[in-house]
């Protein structure tokens, strides 16, 4: 066999399996896509109703879809974690990258000790499991899942809106509100070397941006995330969430209550 020209690579069709070593994500020059599909049922392999895969509509971010329907959003990468996942955090047993360039968008794990075995799999009720292979047992034992509160937010609806409407004044500027999960980036802007100012002095020229976070919180924290409309699924976290800085108008600037989730 050619292994230079294969016709076929098993790590290329996921499945429900995400194993130490996969990509999951994009290659953008075949633009091909690998994502998980869930099973029809726990001893039915055939193609179920949810799907985990990379949304790289506007700045990229995780997401679990059922047909058509989004019903978990883990957030954009902020070079550390998602930010929809504070408890996504470096351990002993295995590291995780996310990449994005001009050829490829993809999330990975890797083992730190090769002697344990570990898979994400998605469910046939559409949620992540961790599991590893208890040697002891000879059974896969669940860790945590991707979210510990996954399961209570399979069917969000948040987002928020102003008590007062934006008029493009010059006078407006920006709340800053910390630990959040930063909104859905669909209908987002980015740019990965800006600097703060930078981005600050952008959202608040173009007068339908409505909010701007820093894209990457590692090393010097440069990169720009914006958003313009709405505000879509939001979350508070107790701790290691996300910085986001909210438009409002002159006289609500330092208010933190004018903002209201819904």
């Amino acid at each position: 066999m050619n292994q230079e020209n294969p016709i076929w690579q098993s790590f290329d069709l996921l499945q429900n399996t995400l194993l130490p070593g996969m990509k999951l994500g994009w290659n953008l020059v075949t633009r091909s896509e690998r994502l998980l599909t869930s099973w029809k049922s726990e001893d039915d392999p055939a193609f179920g109703d949810f799907s985990y895969r990379i949304d790289i509509q506007g700045y990229p971010q995780a997401i679990i879809t059922k047909g058509q329907d989004i019903k978990y959003r883990a957030g954009p990468w902020n070079g550390i974690r998602f930010t929809g996942t504070p408890k996504m955090s470096p351990n002993w047993l295995y590291t995780y990258t996310f990449v994005l360039n001009q050829s490829d968008i993809y999330y990975q794990y890797n083992l730190v000790n090769p002697s344990v075995f570990t898979r994400l799999v998605l469910q046939p009720n559409g949620l992540l499991d961790r599991l590893f292979w208890m040697e002891s047992k000879q059974e896969w034992d669940g860790f945590e899942p991707i979210s510990p509160d996954q399961e209570k937010i399979l069917h969000w609806s948040q987002g928020c809106r102003h008590t007062i409407p934006l008029d493009c004044n010059p006078m407006e500027g920006f709340n800053k509100y910390t630990n959040l999960k930063l909104p859905d980036t669909r209908e987002s802007w980015y740019n990965e070397t800006m600097t703060g100012v930078e981005c600050e002095n952008m959202c608040k020229r173009n007068c339908s941006c409505t909010a701007y976070a820093h894209l990457n919180i590692s090393g010097t924290g440069n990169g720009c995330l914006l958003w313009s409309g709405n505000l879509t699924d939001i979350r508070t976290f107790v701790d290691n969430g996300d910085t986001l800085y909210i438009r409002f108008s002159a006289s609500e600037l330092g208010n933190s209550q004018t903002i209201v989730l819904f």
